[in-house]
């Protein structure tokens, strides 16, 4: 009998091992020295009717079924000892050559090959093993997901339990002694304690391979059987000749994992987590996962990949959110404060192999550099090139260097550098934590130089009623012809005038054009009429007539008895209430102007129009905290607001209610944006409401990367009755709702208006793109809605049933696609066509009442951690023709009484649900309920599905019922619930 220090010993090994010590020690016997039983001859004619073929020591069977084959082949299966590429992991004795010709078979052929006893454990896997692996250890509390990755709590003192096959070493290098073939990975300093990974040593399956004489082993798919002999099985679809054996692969995967940050500008950017994976064999699974609390990912299992790449990339976010500056649970020394990231690799025999890495490794708030921004100016240069300036900001940084000869740029703001052909420059920014790059690129036409307008002036730019002559003058360079609308005409010299009359209002536009093509440049010219007016606050007087030659000093005074179609003039300057009052009343029909585009600008002064009215070039600013406004409101007839050129650098700027149609065009605001130099927190920018409509027509709305998240705020707001559209325009860079509604409020976006970067990282019904309040609508058409810190669109709860219809539209790289409020749960109708939801935490996130439906056809829901999730009573969820694949978590999560149709026989989903990290469908439903998903297309060869990844086909389309509790790679069953796929 075995002595008591064999049997300890033999506590740390697996059951088969410890079965075969003992029987040794006490003289059991027999195993792989037994002799082998008589077999039928290795060789024989295999026909239509089948047959088994044996080895002659009859550890290797072949089994033809009937039907197999067409005609009669002769079938050899014989040891094999050369021929084939030498591997030490090949178990001795395993080797067979099968001799056959090329056949293709109806049926499959099973291929046996039994498994010596000194192997055997392999085949109950390793868990007898690793339950002996916790003794003797000094180890803390630990708890060990499904993928083999370790979390630890270093407040749990050494000695306690933890699951099997792995533990948390602290304060001891690097593993227990007590267990030497276990291997150690060092962790890091966390809590000020050194912590080790230690995992038990690997109990490999064993597994049929194809042997060759030119390289290494390849796998076959085998199939484990235990009984009194154990076998590895495969089968063969089509016969040839081939060398097989059993490899018992005791080498595990290696992987390098790395993490980079990619910053998009403006304190934003994306971790993208790399793994690269090599195995003998070839590699199995790889999971990435999170050890520690990252803000702004708010997961722990990242994704699942099956085959490369193995790459993962999160949603935009801010970049401090990545770095996780503000983690504070515990106040620790240099180097705590930090989140790590595993790749645990797997091949096919189980064994493992992880690496950690981390997108920011230092701590006390040091982190890699930050660039806040970088360009050159001017980033288009003509043919031939020229200088530009390169600029930045850096946060955090030790050194700066450009690319491209530019060199080290560590203590200079900006460097000057001659451009002759385009160019790509990256400057990246290096501390002792890490690196940081971003790109800029320099455009330079071919050929001739383009031509160059240096001036061109009207004078004068005023004219009296009946107008007069006016000198339109120019200067320019490199042009081959100048010309100048409304029949001016066209000239050659390049610095040069002439006079023409002018009678009515008329800008110019002269062009300078060569073969690199053409540039322009306006001058605008007023000619007034009998019935204009005109407001000068530096020279005006409210006693004069308010003509051009004797101007008024109010704008209320010349608004005064004008007649409708009359235009009044502000001269050059500021206008505020301490020279125009509080207020003043535009007539029905009226319009207000700056003489100069930009150059008069109202400060705390309310304009009522008292009807339809027309405001021109001019600029709404604050005096104060208050806003100069314009207010539309009649509820006579169809009054219609036109707003051409109106700059708005304050909040409550646009107020339109009662029955008005308002129209928002850029004119000749520079770059087309409607907006400047925003503070944080205001009113909203523009309202609209009662039945009025206001019609945003191209152009941009720009919040300055400002703002406050909060229920009942929106940099726009759309209540009662009214409508809104953004019609080609964008609205951006406000860190609050950028659009909210309330009662039956209604939002249209078309003609690929573009809502980006809006929102704040805050629940989505105060800090979302759009927030739906009560009753109110959103028509989205060929538009986008991205990088939203919080949801794309968001539903309140509790405030009536909401309508969304989405067509041809895309929503992408924000916290949530579209989103309800959590709490009571949301109401809305949803209708999706053409739609793509990608790259966001969600694309779909759902807590509904009942009457909510949810209907995607045609569209695509990729690269978010999870697609869909919904939950609810009564509520449904239908999709069609749609692509739920990709996602690192799950493709649909269902919860509760969730009613979904994701396919039924008469009316087939004909969606796709693959390559999720988790499962194409998470079934969580109450017990005993039926889900719909006939005619979909799966993972392939996953949990019954064929190797076109199908359930139910065509025409039939008859439904295949699944019922859980099941999990795989194509549905996870909760409970006691049917799928019907």
């Amino acid at each position: 009998m075995p002595s008591s220090a064999t049997v300890q010993r033999a506590a740390r090994l697996g059951v088969a091992t410890l079965l075969a010590i003992f029987l040794a020690a006490c003289g059991g016997g027999g195993g792989d020295d037994a002799p082998p039983p008589a077999a039928p001859p290795p060789a024989g004619s295999v026909g239509p009717a089948g047959a088994t073929i044996a080895s002659a020591d009859n550890n290797a069977t072949l089994t033809v079924p009937a039907g197999a084959l067409n005609s009669t082949i002769n079938v050899t299966l014989t040891p094999a000892t050369d021929g084939f590429q030498s591997d030490p992991q090949i178990v001795p004795g395993t080797v067979y050559k099968l001799g056959a010709p090329d056949t293709a078979l109806t049926q499959p052929a099973t291929l046996s090959l039994a498994i010596p006893d000194s192997v055997a454990s392999g085949v109950a896997g390793n868990a007898s093993h690793a339950q002996s692996q916790t003794a003797s250890r000094a180890h803390a509390l630990g708890v060990v997901d499904p993928n083999g990755l370790i979390s630890c709590n270093p407040f749990v003192p050494p000695g306690a339990d933890v699951p099997p096959g792995t533990v948390c070493i602290y304060d001891h290098a690097p593993c227990p002694a007590s267990t030497p073939n276990e291997t150690g990975t060092k962790i890091d300093d966390y809590f000020n304690r050194t912590v080790y990974l230690c995992q038990a040593p690997n109990q490999p399956k064993v597994q049929l391979v194809q042997l060759s004489a030119s390289g290494p082993p390849t796998l076959l798919a085998t199939d484990l059987l235990a009984g009194p002999k154990n076998i590895a099985q495969t089968q063969f679809n089509v016969l040839t000749s081939q060398t097989v054996g059993l490899l018992r692969d005791t080498t595990p995967p290696k992987v390098q994992f790395t993490s980079i940050v990619e910053q998009l500008g403006d304190n934003e950017g994306r971790l993208v987590l790399s793994a690269h994976a090599t195995d003998n064999v070839g590699i199995d699974s790889v999971y990435f996962e999170l050890w520690g609390n990252v803000t702004g990912l708010k997961v722990s299992n990242l994704a699942k990949f099956t085959r490369p790449p193995f790459v993962w990339t999160s949603p935009v976010m801010s970049l401090d959110d990545i770095y996780q500056l503000n983690l504070t649970p515990v106040t620790c020394s240099a180097g705590c404060d930090f989140n790590v990231f595993y790749a645990v690799v797997f091949d096919h025999a189980g064994n493992n192999s992880i690496d950690s890495t981390s997108a920011w490794a230092g701590g006390n708030g040091v982190r890699p550099p930050i660039i806040q921004n970088f360009f050159a100016t001017p980033f288009t240069l003509p043919a031939g090139g020229g200088d530009v300036v390169l600029s930045w900001a850096v946060d955090d940084t030790q050194t700066l260097s450009i690319d491209n000869g530019v060199g080290d740029v560590t203590a200079v703001p900006e460097k000057t550098v001659h451009v002759t052909a385009p160019t790509t420059f990256h400057l990246t920014a290096t501390n002792p934590q890490g690196s940081t790059s971003v790109q800029f690129s320099v455009a330079v036409a071919g050929g001739q130089p383009a031509p160059t307008i240096s001036a061109f002036t009207a004078t004068p730019a005023n004219l009296p009623p009946g107008g007069g002559t006016v000198k339109l003058a120019w200067t320019t360079a490199g042009a081959d012809t100048i010309a100048i609308d409304h029949g001016v005409g066209t000239f050659t010299s390049a610095n040069a005038f002439t006079n023409i009359n002018v009678t009515a209002n008329s800008t110019f536009t002269l062009t300078a054009t060569n073969a690199s093509g053409a540039v322009t440049k306006q001058a605008a010219v007023v000619v007034a009429v009998n019935n204009d007016r005109f407001v000068d606050v530096s020279s005006g007087n409210d006693t004069n007539a308010c003509s051009q030659a004797a101007p008024c000093k109010t704008i209320a005074k010349a608004m005064t008895g004008a007649p409708s179609g009359a235009t009044v003039y502000l001269a050059d300057g500021s206008y505020g209430s301490a020279t125009q009052g509080a207020s003043a009343t535009v007539p029905d029909g009226v319009t207000l102007r700056a003489a100069h585009p930009g150059a008069a600008t109202l400060a705390n002064v309310a304009l009522t129009a008292a009807g339809s009215a027309t405001f021109s070039d001019i600029v709404l600013d604050a005096e104060g905290s208050a806003c100069a406004s314009i207010n539309a409101g009649s509820t006579t007839g169809t009054p219609t607001l036109l707003m051409t050129g109106v700059l708005i650098k304050c909040g409550g700027a646009l107020n339109v209610h009662g029955n008005v149609k308002a129209t928002m065009i850029p004119g000749a605001l520079a770059g087309g944006l409607y907006t400047a130099a925003l503070p944080g927190t205001f009113n909203a920018l523009l309202s609209v409401t009662d039945s009025a409509e206001l019609l945003i027509q191209g152009g941009i709305l720009d919040g300055n990367n400002a703002g406050s998240p909060g229920f009942g705020a929106g940099f726009l707001a759309v209540t009662g009755n009214g409508k809104l559209t953004l019609d080609g325009s964008t609205l951006r860079n406000r860190t609050s709702v950028g659009i909210l509604t309330g009662n039956n409020g209604a939002i249209v976006l078309k003609n690929n208006a573009l809502i980006d970067h809006v929102g704040a990282a805050d629940t989505c019904a105060a800090a979302a793109a759009i927030v739906l309040n009560g009753t109110g609508s959103l028509t989205m058409d060929h538009s986008q809605i991205a990088k939203s810190a919080s949801a794309g669109i968001c539903v309140r709860s509790g405030a009536g049933a909401s309508t969304i219809a989405l067509t041809q539209s895309t929503i992408t790289s924000s916290a949530g696609g579209i989103a309800s409020e959590t709490g009571a749960g949301s109401t809305a109708t949803i209708t999706a066509d053409g739609v793509s939801l990608t790259n966001n935490t969600t694309g779909i996130i759902w807590t509904g009442a009942p009457g909510t439906s949810i209907d995607l056809k045609n569209s695509s829901v990729t690269g978010n951690v999870t697609g869909i999730q919904v939950d609810g009573t009564s509520v449904a969820l239908k999709l069609r023709t749609s692509n739920v694949s990709g996602n690192s978590d799950s493709g649909v999560a269902i919860f509760n009484n969730v009613a979904a149709d994701l396919g039924t026989q008469a009316d087939p989903g004909l969606n796709t649900f693959a390559g999720n990290g988790s499962q194409g469908i998470k079934d969580n439903l109450v017990g005993g309920q039926t889900t719909q998903a006939v005619g979909n297309t799966w993972n392939v060869n996953q949990q019954g599905a064929d190797a076109a990844g199908h359930y139910s086909t065509a025409p039939a389309y008859t439904p295949v019922p699944k019922t859980g509790p099941a999990n795989g790679a194509n549905f996870e069953i909760a409970n006691a619930s049917t799928v019907n796929l």
